[in-house]
């Protein structure tokens, strides 16, 4: 039997965001149970680092090989035989060590 593959990523809160969003996209949120949220005052966008991977890529759709990048957002790491990371654009195999 084959074992079970690692995943590590915030699985809960995906979810709970997604249905949200198909719930508002489909109308039929439930925005009487917000109404309680908490209320932010003075309120302004701002921009804040995002845990993301950099190093040197090959094979990439539209990146030369040998270019040292900077991936989309992170989202998930998992081990199936190999390293694997998910960012918001794409999966890539992961060839070492990661450096926290």
């Amino acid at each position: 039997m084959q074992q079970p593959h690692k995943f590590f990523a915030d699985i809960t809160n995906l979810e709970s965001l997604t249905a949200d969003l198909v719930a508002v996209r489909d109308g039929t949120f439930d925005f009487l149970s917000i109404l309680n949220a908490p209320l932010l005052r003075n309120a302004a966008v701002v921009k804040r680092p995002m845990r993301c991977l950099k190093g040197i890529v090959t094979g990439h759709a539209r990146l030369p090989d040998g270019d040292d990048i900077v991936t989309s957002q992170l989202w998930a790491a998992c081990y199936s035989e190999n390293f694997y990371v998910r960012t918001l654009s794409r999966w890539y195999r992961i060839e070492g060590e990661v450096t926290v």
